[in-house]
């Protein structure tokens, strides 16, 4: 991992500890993920990194917990929440004995930063978790993975695919709250308003006049805005977040008892064909097929 993410140093309490450790790597076009998986009989694995480079660091617990620290606070991490570090940011991450993630390494020119100017890079980890979109955005990039290694999609479509994932994933990033922001800031406050409202209710039928009510704008600005900052329409980004929320609960095994027809309506995908089209579409996969892989 000094090698792949960023020069560390490893730690566990006790003496003669085991470790056992296995990391797989995936390139999502523009975003590269890493599966790290610890196995040990220490209480916990600690990892003091203190030389991050330009890229902004993404965790994402698939089992176990996690602590991450920056002196003078911590924040705890569990699966269906992650932690974004800003460029250049040194940490300190306590791991459970028996812990995997995914480490993702963002280009922030990706986000929208200037080279060289990372100042509004600074992403409000506590209002991502307790807003839900951790969880939305946790499920999105489990799913993008799952899919591009299930096999069965030929090199030129599974580029084809990672590039949709990544512009899908990209989208969800920028939205994402950040420390600092005033009104002013390049994506208007409106757009993040309508994007929070749209992630507390993925089950709810909302509509255009809805999000135009929530926003404080005429539909007409709320079309622009999208369009400037999102190079979308505000229904079609509350579609790709329900299509990835669907997704993240086919994927879950802790919901096999529902089906995908259950999980469809759930989201208000009433029209069967046209979800399996969308999600296909988005995915690479039918919902059938990625319910089967899943044990269910």
């Amino acid at each position: 991992m000094d090698m792949i993410v960023a020069p560390h140093a490893l730690t566990m309490p006790g003496r003669n500890r085991s470790l056992r450790f296995r990391h797989s790597a995936l390139d999502l076009d523009r975003i590269k993920v890493n599966l790290v998986e610890y196995a040990t009989d220490a209480e916990w694995v600690e990892i003091n990194t203190d030389a991050l480079g330009g890229d902004v660091i993404l965790k994402i617990p698939l089992t176990g917990a996690a602590q991450v620290i920056h002196a003078p606070r911590s924040i705890d991490i569990r699966p269906g929440q992650v932690y974004l570090t800003r460029p250049g940011q040194s940490y300190v991450s306590r791991l459970g004995g028996d812990y995997s993630h995914l480490s993702v390494q963002i280009d922030p020119v990706l986000l929208g930063a200037d080279p060289g100017d990372h100042s509004d890079l600074d992403f409000d980890n506590d209002a991502i978790n307790n807003g839900g979109a951790g969880r939305v955005l946790a499920n999105a990039m489990v799913a993008a993975c799952s899919m591009l290694t299930m096999g069965g999609l030929d090199p030129a479509t599974q580029r084809i695919v990672a590039r949709a994932q990544c512009d899908m994933l990209r989208s969800m990033l920028i939205a994402l709250p950040r420390k600092g922001r005033s009104e002013t800031e390049v994506v208007p406050y409106y757009i993040r308003k309508v994007e929070a409202h749209m992630r507390r209710n993925l089950t709810e039928e909302l509509d255009l006049e809805d999000l135009v009510r929530i926003s404080g704008v005429s539909r007409r600005s709320l079309h622009a805005g999208f369009r400037r900052y999102r190079d979308s329409t505000p229904m079609k980004c509350f579609k790709d977040l329900r299509l990835a929320a669907a997704c993240g609960d086919l994927q879950n095994t802790d919901s096999h008892e529902s089906s995908v027809t259950e999980i469809a309506t759930r989201y208000n995908f009433f029209q069967l064909s046209k979800f399996s089209r969308d999600f296909q579409s988005h995915f690479g996969q039918l919902p059938s097929q990625v319910r089967r892989q899943h044990g269910s």
